[in-house]
C-alpha cells in the first residue's frame, strides 16, 4: 500500500495541474482531448494492481465521483493511474470550456481537495496519504492567494472628533468660497453643503456616506486652490506673510516629500476611505505573499483617469493591504507637482504619499526592511489612452523602474486592476488629442478631457434630465497584486542587456496576471451591468462610454 501510495504522490507532484489548462490553445486543446481519449480508454482496461485499487477507493471515498463532471473526472483518474498526473485532465475540463474559477470550484472536496498553487506545483500532506484506505487526496489550496473587497458600513457615528474637525475645515473652505465669489455662488455652495452633509436625504445610510465622499474628495480638490487666493487677499499682512513664510519652507527647505516624511497612519484608517472603496466597489487580490525583509518597487497598471485604484488600494486600508502584506511600509509616488499645492500637499504626505522621482525612490527603499515604493509606470501619458473596456499601457519604453530595481536590488511587483479604466468616460477628437499631447509635454502631466454620471437624485438628474455629469461610474476595480520578481542583489551598473532582460520578465509576468484573472473579473462586470436599471443601463451604453466594448491588453508604447 505504502509502495502505490508513494507512486501517486511523486506522479501528482511531477506534474504542473493547471498548465495546459492556461497555456494550451482552443486547438490544442480539442487536439489533446481527441488524442487521449483512447488513452485513458485503454488506461481504464488495464489491471493497475494494488496502485490502481488505492487511487480508485481514495477518489471514490473522498466524494471526488460526484463533485467532479464525468469526462474530466475520468481524464484525472486516468492519467493518475498513468504515472502521468494531472495536467492532461485539466486540458479535457478545458476542452468542455472549464475555467480556473470552475476548477477551483469543482475540485473542492469538503476543503480537503482544492486548486493547486498558481505555477501549478501542489502541496501534499503525505501522513495523510498514507492512510489505509486514502480517504483523502490532500491537495492544499495555496494560502497565499487572497482577496479583499471593500465593505460597506451600515453605522457610522458622525459626532466623532474627526468628524467634527472634517465638518469645521469644510465650512472654513466654503465661507472662503462665498467671500471670494460672492452672491452668485450661494446656490452652488448650499447646494454642496447639502451634499456633503451627515443628511441622509432619501438615501440608505451606507449609499449616503460612498455618495458624500466621493463628492467631498471632489470639494476638497478643488478648494485647494482657493485657500492660497484667498489668503493673499483677504489675509491681510499677517496673512499674506505667515502664507509666503509656509511657501517658502516647503518649496526650499522641506524634505519630507522625498524621504516618506510625517506619514501618519491613521489617516490611512479612516472610515471615509471605507465609504469612498465601497462605492464601486474595490477590492485588493493577492497571488503571493511578499519576505517582509526585502524591499520592493510596485507597478501599477493601467494608469487610469485619476488612479482611483491605486489610491484606494495602496495608499489607504480600505482593502486591508497591510493585513494582505504584513511588514510591508508601502509609499505611492505621485507627481512632484502635487507637493506644490499649499494644504493639499500635508494631507498627502499623511497619507504616505511621496514624490515620483529618483532621489523619492532611492530615499523610500533605504528606511528599512519592507519599505517599498509604488510607481503608475504609463504615468501622465497613459491617462491619455484611458477609454472604458479598453487596457493601452506604455510600458515598452518604460525601463528606467526597472533600472531603478536593479541598481537598488529591490524587486519588482506588478499589479494589473481591472476595471480601472471603466470609471469615466473621455471625449475623443484629434483637437482634444493634440492639445492634450501639447499639455502633456509642456507640464508633464496630462489632462484627460472626462465625465461621469450625474447624481441620480441631483439638480443635473432631476431638473434638467442630463445623464452625463462628474461622479465616476459604480463598476468594480480589481487590482491583482502579482508575483515578486525577484533581484538577489544590488547591481551599480546594470548593462542594457540586464535591464531588458529583467524588463521582459516583468512584462510576462503582468501577461500572465492579465490572462489568468481577465475571465472571472469580466464574468462579475457582466453581472454588475446587468444588474444596473435601465436608466443607467442607456448611460452605460452610450456615446464614449463603450462599456459594452471590452478590447485585450495591448501595448501602445
Amino acid at each position: 500500500m505504502d509502495t502505490a501510495v508513494e507512486e501517486v504522490l511523486e506522479a501528482l507532484k511531477k506534474e504542473a495541474f493547471f498548465w495546459r489548462g492556461k497555456q494550451a490553445t482552443k486547438a490544442e486543446v480539442r487536439s489533446a482531448a481527441e488524442a487521449e481519449a483512447f488513452d485513458c480508454t485503454a488506461s481504464r482496461s488495464e489491471d493497475q494492481g494494488e496502485a490502481r485499487a488505492a487511487v480508485e477507493r481514495a477518489l471514490s471515498s473522498s466524494g471526488l465521483r460526484k463533485k467532479i463532471k464525468a469526462f474530466a473526472f475520468h481524464r484525472f483518474r486516468a492519467q493518475i493511474q498513468q504515472g502521468r498526473g494531472c495536467g492532461d485532465a485539466t486540458a479535457a475540463g478545458a476542452a468542455q470550456g472549464w475555467t480556473l474559477p470552475d476548477f477551483r470550484a469543482e475540485l473542492s472536496v469538503s476543503g480537503s481537495l482544492a486548486a493547486c498553487c498558481e505555477d501549478g506545483t501542489g502541496k501534499f500532506d503525505a501522513a495523510t496519504l498514507k492512510d489505509p484506505v486514502l480517504a483523502q487526496l490532500q491537495i492544499s489550496k495555496s494560502a497565499e492567494v487572497e482577496t479583499r473587497v471593500a465593505e460597506k458600513l451600515t453605522s457610522d457615528p458622525q459626532l466623532t472628533s474627526g468628524k467634527l474637525l472634517v465638518n469645521g475645515i469644510a465650512a472654513v473652505l466654503m465661507y472662503m468660497w462665498c467671500d471670494l465669489l460672492g452672491r452668485p455662488i450661494y446656490p452652488l455652495a448650499a447646494y454642496i453643503a447639502l451634499l456633503i452633509s451627515p443628511l441622509r436625504l432619501g438615501w440608505s445610510n451606507s449609499e449616503r456616506c460612498e455618495v458624500r465622499s466621493v463628492i467631498s474628495i471632489y470639494f476638497f480638490i478643488f478648494s485647494a486652490a482657493v485657500l492660497p487666493v484667498w489668503c493673499l487677499k483677504r489675509g491681510g499682512t499677517w496673512g499674506r506673510s505667515l502664507f509666503a513664510i509656509y511657501v517658502s519652507w516647503y518649496m526650499f527647505w522641506d524634505t519630507a516629500h522625498l524621504r516618506g516624511g510625517r506619514f501618519m497612519p491613521t489617516f490611512r484608517r479612516r472610515n471615509f476611505w471605507k465609504h469612498f472603496a465601497a462605492y464601486f466597489p474595490m477590492s485588493l487580490t493577492r497571488t503571493a505573499k511578499l519576505d517582509p525583509k526585502r524591499n520592493y518597487i510596485f507597478g501599477y497598471h493601467p494608469h487610469g483617469v485619476i488612479s482611483m485604484g491605486a489610491c484606494c488600494n495602496f495608499a489607504t486600508e480600505a482593502t486591508g493591504f497591510s493585513e494582505l502584506f504584513p511588514g510591508i511600509d508601502l509609499r505611492l509616488l505621485t507627481l512632484q507637482q502635487n507637493f506644490r499645492i499649499p494644504v493639499f500637499r500635508e494631507y498627502l504626505l499623511g497619507l504616505g504619499v511621496n514624490s515620483v522621482s529618483k532621489d523619492s525612490i532611492d530615499q523610500n527603499l533605504k528606511r528599512c526592511p519592507g519599505s517599498s515604493v509604488m510607481i503608475v509606470i504609463g504615468g501622465a501619458r497613459e491617462s491619455l489612452e484611458t477609454a472604458p473596456g479598453s487596457y493601452k499601457l506604455i510600458l515598452e519604453n518604460r525601463k528606467g523602474f526597472v533600472k531603478m530595481a536593479l541598481r537598488s536590488g529591490a524587486s519588482l511587483v506588478p499589479v494589473f486592476s481591472f476595471g480601472e479604466t471603466d470609471l469615466f468616460g473621455v471625449f475623443a477628437s484629434s483637437r482634444f488629442r493634440r492639445l492634450q499631447l501639447w499639455l502633456q509635454k509642456q507640464m508633464g502631466f496630462g489632462i484627460p478631457f472626462f465625465f461621469g454620471r450625474a447624481l441620480t437624485g441631483g439638480v443635473l438628474h432631476r431638473v434638467f434630465g442630463l445623464s452625463r455629469g462628474v461622479m465616476p461610474l459604480r463598476m468594480p476595480v480589481q487590482s491583482i497584486v502579482g508575483r515578486p520578481i525577484y533581484v538577489e542583489k544590488p547591481i551599480a551598473n546594470p548593462t542594457q542587456e540586464q535591464v531588458d532582460e529583467l524588463h521582459q520578465r516583468y512584462v510576462n509576468e503582468l501577461r500572465k496576471i492579465y490572462e489568468e484573472w481577465k475571465e472571472p473579473f469580466m464574468e462579475a462586470r457582466a453581472k454588475i451591468m446587468e444588474s444596473q436599471g435601465e436608466a443607467a443601463k442607456a448611460v452605460l451604453r452610450r456615446g464614449s462610454f463603450h462599456l459594452e466594448k471590452v478590447e485585450s491588453m495591448a501595448m501602445v508604447g
